[in-house]
């Protein structure tokens, strides 16, 4: 699978920026090497794994999994315990999906480590994009529906134009120029880059005919030193008829022109 699946209600709770992150990437874990379970998802994953992830701190990833756990986007957070009767790494029991966009890996990996400030932002960017990667809304509208402050909105907006993560274009009206309709977006996707196995140069050339034309080239490239030195040992001369219309060259065709006979010659070279 190319992105995340990102349950569209993590966006109505009021979570900080971290929280959404340490969310997100357990979505993304579970998925990928998670247990799917009845209620949902069961992941086993370190704080610090978790952290680096999230490009937080070990203290901050904890916290975030608390407030999770205390507005219920995680169902249960259980300890394992090794042999040697030692605390182990965490168990998260994460609900099901549900209703959900898709998140491009790369493009949520650029915003933690570029503008982790404009995550909430960029969450309803792509939401409201939905499939055809436009969205009409304005500062206003994003504000409300983020929960966070119009500047703020302006700001976030325009960390996201600077890593090239989303385009926007400011509408004029038809008959007033000077004034500006509401923004339109455009939201970039990250499309998977397949490496293709190079074949055998000589198998492809085969099948293509490129093989015949290496051969064949072989042949006239050794054809044309018979001619040069057919040439020189009878000195023979060479000439070339062009065929003119309108004054542009149309065909040329070259004939050689002995000028002696090639038998006397030839027999000749063959006595010496």
């Amino acid at each position: 699978m190319q992105g995340i699946r990102v349950p569209v209600r993590i966006l109505k709770h009021n979570l900080s920026k971290s929280a959404l992150a340490v969310l997100i990437s357990l979505y993304d874990i579970a998925e990928s090497v998670g247990q799917r379970t009845i209620m949902g998802y069961e992941v086993k994953v370190k704080l610090t794994t978790l952290s680096a992830r999230c490009n937080v701190d070990v203290r901050t990833a904890s916290r975030c999994i608390a407030q999770l756990t205390a507005k219920g986007l995680i169902s249960s957070r259980t300890r394992t315990v090794r042999e040697d009767r030692k605390r182990g790494t965490y168990v998260y029991a994460l609900p099901a999906v549900g209703t959900y966009f898709m998140l491009s890996r790369h493009a949520f990996q650029r915003v933690i480590n570029a503008a982790p400030k404009a995550l909430r932002t960029y969450l309803f960017c792509v939401n409201a994009a939905g499939n055809n990667n436009y969205f009409y809304h304005s500062f206003s509208d994003i504000a409300k529906a983020t929960g966070e402050k119009r500047s703020d909105v302006i700001r976030h907006i325009e960390m996201l134009e600077n890593i090239k993560l989303i385009r926007r274009r400011r509408k004029h009206f038809r008959r007033q120029p000077k004034r500006f309709t509401e923004n339109s977006y455009m939201v970039f996707t990250f499309a998977k880059t397949i490496k293709r196995q190079r074949k055998n140069p000589q198998r492809a050339a085969r099948k293509s005919g490129t093989l015949r034309t290496r051969n064949s080239n072989y042949i006239v490239k050794h054809l044309q030193r018979f001619v040069k030195r057919f040439l020189k040992i009878f000195k023979v001369k060479f000439r070339r008829r062009c065929f003119w219309n309108k004054g542009r060259v149309q065909n040329v065709r070259s004939y050689i022109k002995p000028t002696v006979n090639l038998i006397y010659r030839r027999n000749k070279f063959l006595q010496d």
